[in-house]
């Protein structure tokens, strides 16, 4: 009997952020050491570095549960510590696994010593 192997194609980080462009998908992007804040909005531009240009982008501020309007802006990709689609396709079993802070600081640090 064969086996199957199947075979997984690597997505890369600025083909992820380029398809967000394309679709103008509204996205949610997690701030590095800003638990309760968060900004959304949709890619207009991007670079090498993660800097993002964003339209229509909004604060929001999980634990007062506000949102304060922001218009365009300009956020420099080292305060990017996570970027997702707010779109219906999003599951939201993994926004559940995401905002365990003690993972996402294993994720940031390299998965070591959990």
């Amino acid at each position: 009997m064969a086996s199957t192997k199947v075979q997984r194609i690597m997505t890369q980080p600025i083909n992820l952020i380029f398809r967000f462009l394309q679709s103008k998908a509204r996205i949610q992007i997690w701030l590095f050491e800003q638990k309760d804040l968060r900004i959304e909005g949709r890619i207009i531009g991007f670079d090498e570095y993660m800097n993002l240009v964003l339209d229509e982008a909004e604060e929001v501020n999980v634990k007062k549960k506000t949102r304060r309007s922001l218009g365009r802006i300009l956020l420099k990709g080292d305060n990017i510590t996570l970027m997702m689609s707010t779109g219906i396709l999003f599951q939201p079993c993994v926004l559940e696994f995401f905002e365990n802070q003690a993972f996402m600081a294993w994720l940031f640090y390299g998965g070591k010593g959990l």
